[in-house]
């Protein structure tokens, strides 16, 4: 039986990324800080189980990236990324959702929070 997936995270600066759950490597992406938070997405079964969808986390934004336009070309460069606080044990819960094959028959989106499945 094998288990596939991947795991959201911020570091202690604030970056969030992610990374897959065969990756051993527990440093941010962006600057290499240690990690403070993880939230583990399971994906075993063509689903998407524990997923925390965007719209959520952006929630957790406690400064915006800072973009800049280049005045002669007008591209948009990121100057530095979002930065995000690491929500809490009851916030992770209540934003994790799952998608694919356990989404109930009717359900009007791809995702649903797994705090509304009935057991």
């Amino acid at each position: 039986m094998s288990y596939e997936g991947f795991i959201q995270q911020i570091c202690e600066n604030g970056h969030f990324s992610g990374r897959d759950c065969c990756d051993s490597n527990e440093t941010c992406r962006i600057c290499s800080g240690k990690i403070v938070w993880e939230n583990e997405v399971d994906q075993t079964n063509w689903e998407d189980v524990g997923y925390i969808q965007r719209e959520d986390m952006n929630k957790f934004i406690i400064q915006k990236a800072v973009i800049e336009t280049c005045s002669h070309c007008g591209q948009n460069k990121q100057i530095s990324p979002d930065i995000y606080r690491p929500p809490t044990p009851e916030e992770t819960a209540q934003y994790r959702t799952i998608s694919g094959l356990d989404v109930p028959e009717g359900a009007d989106c791809d995702y649903v929070y797994l705090k509304d499945l009935k057991n």
